[in-house]
């Protein structure tokens, strides 16, 4: 919170236009949300090492060219995952907003009601996006670090049914603006 309120009035005095301002704002939260994910991140390792500790587990022997063939191999496609997973996210967010362009050319100016539709529409299709891509990257990551991933798969299934059958009613009001 420190570093968003820091960032908003570094932002403030920048001697921008609004739009340029808003545009900035959005890429400060999302450099601050990365960096709080970033941090939960090390707090959970420092954490399970403590816990390691605690709990006087033996620490597995590590050899060296046993770590590099490791990361040579399964490091290398986790990273082509993940950059992959990242262009196709960014893709098809670009796609959606070039969709949401496209139809406000086709409607008036001043229809609130289309361009709130629309606006509606894209962001839930941004987020399914984002988060399908992750899951399916996610899923790749662990079937490479040699996971079974028969039983995450069952069990999004069930999930994404319970959901699909009690939301439809949200769903149709969302869509209807």
């Amino acid at each position: 919170r420190i570093l968003q309120r820091v960032l908003r009035r570094g932002l403030d005095k920048l001697d921008i236009s609004d739009t340029s301002r808003a545009a900035l704002r959005r890429r400060a939260e999302h450099f601050t949300r990365a960096l709080t994910y970033l941090m939960l991140g090390l707090v959970g390792i420092a954490a399970l090492s403590l816990v390691v500790e605690r709990l006087n587990l033996d620490e597995p022997r590590w050899r060296v060219r046993d770590i590099v063939h490791s990361l040579m191999t399964h490091g290398v496609y986790i990273v082509l995952v993940v950059i992959g997973a990242l262009v196709v996210v960014r893709a098809g967010l670009l796609a959606l907003e070039h969709l949401q362009q496209g139809l406000g050319r086709r409607h008036r100016r001043g229809d609130l009601e289309w361009e709130r539709r629309t606006a509606t529409l894209t962001g839930i299709l941004s987020r399914i996006v984002t988060i399908t891509v992750t899951f399916i990257a996610l899923l790749m990551v662990f079937i490479e670090l040699g996971f079974n991933v028969g039983p995450i798969l069952g069990s999004a299934g069930i999930v994404g049914l319970a959901i699909g059958f009690g939301a439809q009613n949200l769903v149709r009001d969302v869509i209807t603006g």
